[in-house]
């Protein structure tokens, strides 16, 4: 049957000879066709959308990849300088940001100092304080490539979270931790100056002053507020800077560092303050690197070397708090970096499981024991004075379970010696680009990552391996965004004997 089909631009059209069709016709410049003989046109139309469509979605996830990094790139307005709405959420957090204190009350303060009993132990917990975080100082340049900015925190106490017993005034029993930290400058008596005579000035004046190893401390002035503390008084008085022009050399009589105030907390002048400022860059240049430090305090990607001992350990890597990651980045293969200025270092993050967060899908990230302790660095290490002559076999220093062997020298590292696993040393003042003028120490809770000869010296204390994880970040991994972090961890006053001193 001859057919003749004619096509302008996307319509085409067949007609066919009147014998051959009886149906319904149009008159068109062609002569008179079948009305159905449209239905060539829509088998091209489809056609052509079939083929539209595998294009379309070919390149829609490229498509949306880029519109998702530039809404992910930290940026303003050119007019007004208003951030972009992403900007204002990471600089000013929605987020429910609380804090639980766990207090460890010593209830054998007595019998610890004079009988060198095993310290005994109770949690008191929750006191719950909510903190409030604003970045301000905003300030783009390089292009909007860099942005420059201090991230304020506002601490408010909690009543209603808190315990029942867990109240702003709620006394416990707690190292001290002034009279302790000078104790253990005494002992390395050599490195700061200090003359026989005024060792003993010192260490008479400690017990004259009243200062016991624990205090009796209200939990808002132990924090916050600051309680005063005699040993700081007396270090800050006219009277000492007289003694010490005469019986130490000219120098101070306390030449090792002391806190500048004669008050003292864990958290002293620190509402509503920053803790440094921090270049970063804002993910213009290349996205995946939206987030990272370039400088924090002054310092350019590199802690000073007095807070540790390798170049490793003083590399500050990743974002700040682990706020950003590389987006379309994060997989279970991934090893994540993130720097914390109050625990005075960086941390990797591993992946550990899947995980769903209010309907996200989401991977979990933790920071293992032996990132979290000196052990898997020796950079962390802490001074140790503690040293013994060997005699007899040597014990394996490589075993876990020998660090703590009091003859294990296979622990000396660069002149130090390896804390036990799952610990490291507070280097500097938390959040503060200073070095730190006591003795603590971090850990898991409950010494969680440490071996049992560590948390089984205390009386009261029971790690879960659960319960315990010093770190946790849940990522969305196609934004590198965090919707949800969990991090705890434990302070200790390191305590010993020294048996040249009173």
């Amino acid at each position: 049957m001859p057919i003749a089909c004619f096509c302008r631009g996307l319509c085409c059209w067949c007609c066919v000879p009147r014998a051959f069709y009886s149906g319904p016709r149009r008159r068109g410049k062609f002569g008179r066709c079948p009305l159905n003989g449209w239905a060539c046109m829509l088998v091209y139309l489809a056609m052509g959308s079939a083929v539209g469509s595998i294009a379309f979605w070919a390149i829609l996830p490229d498509l949306y990849t880029q519109l998702l990094h530039s809404r992910l790139v930290l940026s303003q307005t050119a007019e007004g300088g208003q951030l972009s709405p992403s900007t204002h959420f990471w600089a000013h957090p929605p987020a429910d940001t609380l804090m639980h204190f766990y207090m460890f009350n010593v209830e054998n303060a007595a019998n610890v100092t004079y009988l060198a009993a095993k310290p005994r132990v109770t949690q008191k917990g929750p006191f719950v304080v909510r903190v409030v975080e604003n970045k301000r100082n905003l300030e783009f340049f390089e292009d909007d490539t860099k942005l420059r900015y201090r991230n304020y925190k506002t601490f408010i106490f909690d009543p209603e979270k808190s315990c029942k017993e867990c109240q702003y005034n709620t006394s416990i029993t707690q190292p001290n931790l002034v009279a302790i930290g000078a104790l253990a400058k005494l002992k390395d008596f050599s490195a700061y100056n200090l003359t026989p005579v005024a060792r003993k000035i010192i260490d008479y004046g400690i017990i004259l002053l009243g200062e016991t190893n624990f205090i009796d401390v209200k939990f808002g002035e132990l924090m916050f507020d600051g309680y005063s503390e005699a040993l700081l008084q007396a270090a800050h008085s006219p009277s000492t800077k007289l003694l010490s022009r005469y019986l130490n050399n000219g120098s101070n009589l306390f030449s090792f560092p002391l806190p500048e105030s004669d008050t003292m907390a864990m958290f002293y002048k620190y509402n509503n303050t920053d803790d440094g400022e921090y270049v970063i860059e804002t993910g213009k240049r290349d996205i995946s690197q939206v987030g990272k430090i370039d400088s924090w305090s002054g310092l350019d990607q590199t802690l000073p070397m007095e807070w540790w001992s390798t170049s490793s350990a003083r590399m500050i890597n990743g974002s700040d708090s682990g706020a950003f990651q590389p987006p379309g980045d994060v997989n279970r293969s991934s090893v994540l970096n993130f720097f914390s200025s109050y625990m005075c270092r960086s941390f990797r993050l591993q992946y550990h499981s899947d995980s769903t967060i209010e309907g996200i899908p989401s991977l979990n990230f933790r920071v293992s024991g032996d990132d979290f302790g000196a052990s898997g660095n020796s950079g962390f290490s802490s001074t140790n004075f503690v040293n013994c002559t060997l005699s007899g076999s040597k014990p394996d220093c490589s075993l876990a379970e020998n660090l703590c062997h009091s003859c294990c020298n296979g622990s000396f590292v660069n002149g130090t010696y390896l804390l036990p696993a799952g610990m490291y040393p507070i280097s500097c003042y938390p959040g503060r680009n200073k070095t730190a003028e006591f003795q603590l120490i971090y850990s898991a809770p409950h010494f969680a990552y440490s071996p049992p000869e560590v948390f089984t010296s205390v009386d009261g204390l029971s790690p879960n391996s659960n319960a315990h994880v010093a770190m946790s970040f849940d990522y969305e991994p196609t934004t590198g965004n965090p919707v949800q972090v969990r991090i705890q961890f434990q302070i200790s006053v390191p305590i010993f004997r020294n048996r040249d001193l009173t």
